[in-house]
């Protein structure tokens, strides 16, 4: 499991429809309660030590969710591990009924021996809260079942593209877990073979069907003709329907996050990927997935009550800029579109860019995935090679080069969508309970107001 990070020491903000919310963000609070309540389903899982906060939903009027990685530490060996659990607050006191209803349907029998710890579900009365342990999610029900490694089926298509040998083991980890929405799940194999490879794949979750979806997409995407030096797809291994689940190969290469955290030549690296991002958004749309500006607008609106709930002072601001951007933008044709486009995305091989995680792509304004890519380069942690004003830098750098080669009649939505990807970002600094995410968010948000009222953006050129 990842490992948890810095606590946030910000006040957590309430809201009257959760009355239980200020417990269930009062971690040690909540350390004491997991103590007493949590039932261990196996001996040597390790003690409670202590547990963070590390993602946040909010959806005024209906739910909470609230995930906690709590440390287990084995006095006797100081092994140490981490246990995702996650807490739902509800604003019709559904809390209760939810778990007596799992309950009932006996949870633990879902989870595999090998991976209990402590019962699945329970109910927190103080705080009128359901609690979940992951592997269990009710509502990604095979989840445990993909936890547990690979099926005999599943192995043998694995197999067959590593050539390791005869005799393996397999490694399961995961790697990402969002309550209710999806996991990804890596397996790593080892073998008897020659040259000691160990393989990686990766198999995604989902609580729909969208995963076929997606296989079928990027089944699409491999097989079309791009134009020169653009951005490949690999071709999914297969969809498992039994499971909800969509597996894929690793994909090789190094992320543009890592190649500019690293200073690998990161302002190459940038033009290369505006040249191929602008060949891809003026292909040719091969799926019938849409984000219309009203649906693009309707998620703006999401991001702005968030922070301004989160960041009541900041609210009038927020919706001030919300108002920007609805105003200042227009329908336009749909282009193929990421609209989840983060530099750990794009993966660079040689002379070969790689495209990953392709679930939200969908026809729509292809400067969302600019924006996007250059709000996300620019908050990127502390670069290794130098000042973070080089971030900034390499930012727009991509922006740049991206815009001198699509018509130049995009270039006016730009800092609409660079605005209200900077309400996003902010808003992610609290959903996953960063270091200052008051403080950090407020950044942004002044940001936003000043890309609105700049007459040009700070390109490069």
């Amino acid at each position: 499991m990842t490992s948890t990070p810095a606590l946030s020491r910000d006040a957590f903000p309430t809201d009257r429809n959760f009355p239980g919310l200020e417990l269930a963000a009062d971690l040690s609070a909540m350390r004491e309660i997991f103590r007493a309540r949590l039932r261990p389903l196996a001996v040597g899982i390790g003690e409670i030590w202590d547990c963070a906060l590390v993602r946040v939903r909010y959806r005024p009027g209906d739910r909470c969710l609230l995930q906690y990685s709590v440390r287990l530490v084995d006095p006797a060996t100081g092994r140490e591990r981490s246990q995702w659990v996650t807490g739902a607050l509800f604003t019709d006191g559904r809390a209760e009924r939810a778990f007596r209803q799992l309950r009932a349907g006996g949870p633990e029998r879902r989870i595999p021996e090998a991976l209990r710890t402590f019962e699945p579900v329970d109910y927190v009365p103080e705080a009128d809260m359901l609690i979940q342990v992951f592997p269990y999610d009710r509502r990604l029900p095979t989840l445990p079942m993909v936890m547990a490694g690979p099926t005999p089926d599943l192995e043998r298509l694995l197999l067959t593209r590593a050539d390791i040998g005869r005799r393996v083991t397999w490694e399961v980890e995961p790697v990402r877990y969002r309550p209710r929405l999806g996991a990804v799940v890596r397996y790593r194999v080892r073998g008897d073979g020659p040259g000691r490879r160990e393989p990686s794949f990766y198999v995604k979750v989902y609580p729909d069907e969208r995963g076929q979806q997606t296989f079928e997409l990027q089944h699409r995407l491999h097989g079309r003709d791009r134009k020169d030096g653009g951005l490949e797809v690999d071709a999914p291994i297969a969809y498992l329907g039994d499971l909800q689940a969509l597996v894929l190969n690793e994909a090789p290469g190094i992320s543009l996050e890592q190649i500019v955290l690293e200073g690998r030549d990161a302002v190459a690296a940038a033009r290369r990927v505006a040249g191929a991002l602008a060949a891809f958004h003026t292909e040719p749309l091969i799926t019938a997935r849409r984000c219309v500006l009203t649906e693009y607008i309707a998620d703006l609106v999401r991001i702005g009550t968030l922070l301004g709930w989160a960041c009541p002072v900041q609210k009038l601001k927020v919706e001030r800029i919300m108002r920007r951007v609805a105003s200042g933008l227009e329908e336009c044709p749909p282009a193929p579109t990421h609209r989840d486009l983060k530099p750990a995305h794009l993966l660079l091989e040689g002379d070969r860019l790689r495209i990953i995680d392709l679930d939200d792509l969908a026809g729509a304004d292809p400067l969302e995935d600019v924006a996007d890519l250059t709000v996300r380069l620019a908050t990127l942690r502390e670069p290794m090679w130098g000042p973070r004003d080089h971030m900034q830098g390499v930012a727009w750098t991509l922006a740049d080069a991206y815009l001198a080669q699509v018509p130049r009649g995009w270039r006016g939505r730009l800092r609409y969508h660079y605005a209200a990807a900077l309400l996003n970002a902010a808003a992610g600094f609290f959903r996953t309970q960063q270091p200052r995410w008051r403080e950090r968010a407020a950044e942004l948000i002044d940001a936003a107001v000043d890309a609105l009222t700049r007459r040009a953006l700070p390109l490069t050129r």
